[in-house]
């Protein structure tokens, strides 16, 4: 009699619910194992530790409404994710971190793409002009030409409108972003050297025993996003770079300080005359304007390139 009684109970389930809190996931995650590394995960579970980070939660919200617009702008181009780093310049605070468009997606919400490696495309151009800059192998006004050649190895790279444009300067080439030009400087830096500046500029994942060839230049190494974000930072920090950090400090129940941060001694990863170039090539709307238009102009001015 109690199993057909248990049979014919009809069950009511009680809606799942989320074990983290819906802000900043991603982030409160990546904390939560810097605690666990530091502290343990059973001390952090029965410590009642007190966390204050470095992030800005007016500036994640924005991040966050930011990235799910432009999934949602892109889906038509197959973009799936999506994520956003924002850092400090001048002491390498992590300000926002987004690590998907959508964190409740079952495909790709729970993968922080901001510490995942992938490929940063025409983002890493940058790094290898102004490297070649500072050795004072070309200037903003050094004309390259702009033509389908060998590079070595049958290695013919073409650009992404599949045009050639003839001499540019490095201005209009890295503005353009044309791949061409930006292969002839790769070739004059030399793949070794870059990965060494690579590594100068905290990047981790770029492994110097890898043959990753003068495509290195077009991003075919694989970087994450907060990496790729604190390379840049030096560029607005006039050459200087500071270590990522998300905590500020921990204090345990009884109110006792256990852990206060700060900021790393910058390192000068660039010369500030190297920054000032690139910020103002990557800043100049008139010269990109016949590729992008209007596409990358704010409403100040800003640096920026695509990739």
């Amino acid at each position: 009699a109690q199993y057909k009684a248990a049979l014919a109970e009809k069950l009511k389930f009680v809606e799942s619910q989320e074990d983290i809190n819906v802000t900043a996931p991603h982030f409160a995650l990546m904390v939560k194992q810097e605690l666990i590394k530091k502290y343990g995960e059973d001390s952090l579970a029965h410590s009642g530790m007190h966390v204050q980070t470095t992030i800005d939660l007016d500036w994640q919200k924005f991040a966050e409404k930011t990235v799910k617009t432009q999934i949602e702008s892109l889906a038509r181009n197959k973009a799936t994710n999506g994520a956003l780093v924002a850092i400090n310049p001048a002491s390498g605070e992590i300000m926002a971190l987004v690590g998907s468009h959508n964190w409740a997606d079952e495909k790709n919400g729970k993968i922080n793409m901001a510490l995942a490696p992938r490929q940063p495309g025409s983002s890493f151009k940058p790094l290898v002009y102004a490297t070649a800059l500072e050795d004072k192998q070309i200037t903003a006004g050094t004309v390259l030409e702009d033509k389908v050649r060998d590079f070595g190895g049958g290695y013919t790279p073409k650009n992404y409108d599949l045009k050639e444009h003839g001499n540019v300067t490095v201005r209009w080439a890295l503005d353009n972003s044309l791949n061409i030009p930006a292969v002839e400087i790769m070739q004059k830096v030399g793949v070794k050297h870059m990965l060494n500046k690579a590594r100068d500029l905290s990047i981790t994942t770029l492994d110097s025993s890898e043959d990753y060839g003068l495509s290195l230049v077009l991003g075919s190494g694989q970087v994450p996003l907060v990496q790729m974000t604190n390379a840049y930072a030096a560029f607005a920090a006039e050459g200087q770079q500071y270590d990522t950090y998300d905590i500020i400090e921990i204090r345990d129940k009884q109110d006792k300080v256990l852990y206060k941060a700060q900021a790393s001694d910058p390192r000068t990863v660039f010369q500030k005359e190297v920054t000032y170039i690139i910020s103002s090539i990557i800043s100049d709307n008139a010269s990109r304007a016949g590729t992008f238009g209007n596409a990358l102009a704010i409403s100040r001015q800003a640096a920026v390139k695509t990739g």
